[in-house]
């Protein structure tokens, strides 16, 4: 957080700060590698081994041994004054290439006399690594590398601002932290060399990896666990402005960013592909991203030029997106509805994901691929891809809002993927002037898109996912598609009002306003509980985990006035156990913790519900059944439900819920509820429902709360149903074979 602090102070400062590799040192100069061979291209210099190695003031080819068949690897930092646009330029004979960070910026390889070519980076103030290679084939050789940017006119690079690799752990000075350095750590360990340059060295290589890993359905980012606090973003979209027509503005994504990052996230959630120049910029902030790529969901899946577009579309943007360790995820498509499935062929849709999984896993290895699915897709087999992702609104359809639930939706779809992270990808609420309001879509009050927001976050948390972003940051001004060349007016739309912060009218600030709800999540992302869970029933050892900001420095947990645990951290992952004394056989546990700063100054309180129980316990049980197999040759589904009590817990309100969900677009189907009658803790009835002939998918669902004291679980039963076979390929084994 000390970054996020200095950032907000140097941007209303006007001075933009570089986070990138921060060097701090004073000598001037570059480091050089020298290789000798025949080359038409420039090489691989990772297979090649230098024949000499030192530094130069400059990118001088004074060092080599002799005139032809050779070439150059230089490495260094280049400080540049003020934030903005730099172009870059290479004269060379023969080929040469200039790299910033692990961007190519010139590119100007093969034989050729003296030839230059340029090419611009956006760049914050700072030192920023700079790389350029060269070859010489035979003829003349020479090399000469300029620059211009804000203030600077264009000229060759001056000595002043180049310098020497000054990254701990760098110990053979090529400005990267890689495998090579720890050979010369190991062969020069007695010459000087202690534990700190190991330590060093181990830190920042594994910072400049890429290094997401998925394990046990977790995320794992640096080697640590992961959990996603992220926000969807937008660039482009103030009003007045289409993102699909946008020009680059880095002061404005600074400013979102910086705003961003002060609120506590550490993820951003994208629907179209970034250019590389806004792509570098978030990057070097230091936000992960969730990273979309756009294939329409209502394409004919099977169409061969529609697989060759989207295929090109992923690989044009895999050509830049590949270099950059920010990309946690990539999604694919969004929101397909189940008409659009079943017109553009599931198991040509199959096929079409799975070819663009395979380009991404072998272009950009380790980074997952999902598409973001919905309560719609609840038939479609996760499986298929890395991670699982869903679209999913407290409002979502009566799978969600009246049977499952919405944690319990997350959690079933959970369990039939579980070595998948799972990862909300959009939940939030709109306060559009028109809409139902009260938790739906559109026209809601602040209070209830503050209070809606707040519990779709903790159910996502208590589904077991791995975190989740909130539907957005900045209120689209152009969303209403019904109305074209709209993006000058806010309209009632409930699209258009979803942001945590919000531009309201013509007069408002560009920027957005932030919302009650942002200033709610802010404090929520503090400290972000992930054990215990509400709903659940644990033993009296109750694992804890928690993912904390920096400035949490001790956590207290109390119950009915008592403390039960207390702990000064130093980390923002903590893994511990609490430890209870409990009297009965079980207990509902309301444990409220408590988040402290260094000055002992609350920064969040939240109470986590759950069951601590000495024993195994017996649930109750419900039970549904669904005796049509498909939809043809059905016109009618019957259902009969049977919920068995027992003395540990009571059925709230006496209620079994239950409904029809017929995937007709998004329609949310059909909710129903029937008044519990028990004899010898056994109620049962049966219903039927009229199948919409037009219907292709049916999921049935039911559902009881269950409680004992302030202790509450939901009990639900699914199943799915399709017309003829259609879905086959696309569905969960378990849906196949109901």
């Amino acid at each position: 957080m000390l970054k996020t602090r200095l950032s907000i102070l140097c941007l209303f400062c006007g001075i933009i700060p570089a986070w990138f590799a921060a060097p701090v040192c004073a000598d001037n100069g570059l480091n050089y590698k020298y290789y000798k061979g025949s080359w038409d291209w420039l090489p691989n210099f990772e297979i090649l081994t230098p024949k000499t190695e030192g530094q130069v003031a400059n990118f001088y080819l004074s060092p080599r041994q002799q005139n032809d068949f050779f070439a150059f690897r230089f490495n260094g930092y280049i400080e540049v004054p003020s934030a903005g646009m730099y172009t870059f330029y290479t004269n060379s004979d023969d080929g040469s290439n200039l790299y910033i960070g692990k961007s190519l910026v010139v590119n100007n390889d093969g034989l050729h006399g003296m030839l230059e070519k340029n090419g611009s980076i956006y760049l914050l103030a700072g030192k920023h690594p700079i790389t350029v290679t060269y070859f010489e084939k035979d003829g003349s050789e020479n090399l000469i590398v300029s620059y211009a940017g804000p203030g600077i006119s264009k000229r060759q690079i001056p000595d002043e601002v180049l310098f020497k690799s000054c990254l701990p752990g760098d110990l053979n000075g090529d400005g990267q932290i890689d495998l090579h350095d720890f050979a010369v750590l190991g062969q020069n360990w007695l010459n000087g060399y202690d534990i700190y340059d190991l330590e060093q060295m181990r830190s920042n290589w594994l910072k400049g990896k890429v290094n997401v890993e998925v394990k046990d359905g977790r995320y794992y980012v640096d080697g640590r666990r992961f959990f996603v606090k992220g926000i969807g973003y937008e660039p482009g979209t103030r009003p007045g402005q289409y993102p699909w027509a946008r020009t680059f503005e880095p002061e404005v994504i600074v400013f979102d960013m910086n705003r961003i990052i002060d609120a506590g996230y550490n993820t951003i959630r994208i629907w179209s592909s970034l250019t590389e120049e806004e792509l570098a910029l978030i990057d070097s902030m230091g936000l992960k991203i969730v990273f979309g790529i756009w294939v329409d969901s209502a394409g004919d899946y099977g169409d061969p030029n529609f697989i060759i577009n989207s295929e090109n579309t992923v690989r044009n943007t895999l050509s830049y997106s590949k270099k950059y360790n920010s990309i946690i995820a990539y999604l694919i498509m969004n929101e397909p509805t189940t008409e659009q499935v079943y017109q553009g062929g599931a198991a040509d849709l199959v096929n079409l994901w799975t070819g663009i999984k395979t380009i991404i896993n072998e272009e950009h290895p380790g980074v997952p691929v999902s598409f973001s699915n919905t309560n719609v897709g609840d038939y479609i087999n996760m499986n298929i891809f890395d991670m699982s992702a869903y679209n999913l609104y407290m409002y979502g359809g009566a799978t969600v809002k009246h049977t499952l639930g919405y944690d319990g939706f997350l959690a079933y779809f959970r369990s039939l993927a579980p070595q998948n992270p799972l990862i909300v990808t959009e939940y939030g609420l709109s306060v559009s002037p028109a809409g139902p309001g009260n938790y739906g879509y559109g026209g809601n009050s602040l209070q209830e898109q503050q209070d809606g927001v707040l519990n779709m976050y903790r159910k996502l948390i208590d589904s077991g996912a791995g975190g989740g972003c909130v539907f957005t940051y900045l209120d689209g001004w152009w969303k209403n598609n019904e109305i074209p060349n709209d993006a000058d007016t806010h309209e009632p739309d409930a699209e258009e009002w979803f942001g945590l912060c919000g531009i309201n009218d013509a007069n408002s600030d560009p920027n957005g306003t932030p919302r009650p709800v942002w200033y709610a999540m802010k404090q929520y992302n503090t400290a972000i509980i992930t054990s215990p869970k509400n709903g659940q029933i644990y033993n009296t050892e109750i694992p804890l985990e928690f993912f904390l900001n920096e400035e949490v420095k001790k956590i207290k947990i109390s119950a009915d006035a008592n403390i039960l645990y207390e702990r000064v951290v130093d980390d923002t992952y903590i893994e511990d156990t609490l430890n209870l004394n409990i009297a009965d056989d079980k207990k509902d546990m309301n444990l409220k913790f408590e988040f402290f700063n260094n000055a002992d100054e609350v920064l969040k309180t939240e109470n986590i519900i759950c069951l601590a129980t000495t024993s195994q316990i017996t649930l109750p049980t419900l039970q549904m059944t669904v005796p049509i197999e498909n939809l043809n040759g059905n016109s009618v589904c019957p259902i009969s439900i049977i919920v068995e009590n027992n003395s540990n817990f009571v059925i709230k309100d006496n209620t079994a819920d239950y409904a029809f969900y017929p995937h007709l677009g998004w329609d949310g189907g059909e909710e129903r509820a029937r008044a519990l009658t028990f004899i010898s803790n056994r109620a049962e009835f049966s219903d039927s429902y009229s199948i919409p002939p037009e219907s292709v998918m049916l999921t049935v669902s039911a559902g009881v709360t269950i409680k004992y004291g302030e202790f509450e679980k939901r009990l639900y039963a699914l199943k799915m149903i399709q017309r003829g076979n259609w879905a086959n390929p696309i569905c969960q084994e378990a849906i196949v074979q109901p």
